[in-house]
């Protein structure tokens, strides 16, 4: 335990030094993602069953989080599923 101690110790070391060494040389600002008929897209790709998406939640993503969640980790686990998909189907 003491060695998995030193070496997290380590790493947040080393990743406090790289943070404070960081020089940002362009910011980006971007749209959130959204679908034009306001659900969002959760399922596998069209043609790629071990792709999946979960994307399109605009501004209620946080709210939206738990229920994506159990439903994305369902599909890829190949659960039944409580939650109906169907009306968040990818479509392509």
């Amino acid at each position: 335990m003491a060695v998995l101690l030193s070496l997290f110790k380590s790493l947040f070391r080393n990743i406090r030094e790289a943070a404070n060494n960081f020089k940002s040389r362009k910011v980006r600002i971007g749209l959130r993602p959204y679908m034009l008929d306001g659900k969002p897209v959760i399922g596998s790709v069209p043609g790629l069953s071990n792709v999946f998406l979960a994307t399109g939640h605009e501004g209620g993503g946080l709210s939206m989080a738990l229920g994506t969640a159990e439903m994305a980790a369902d599909l890829v686990l190949g659960n039944p599923g409580t939650i109906d998909h169907a009306p968040f189907v990818v479509q392509g």
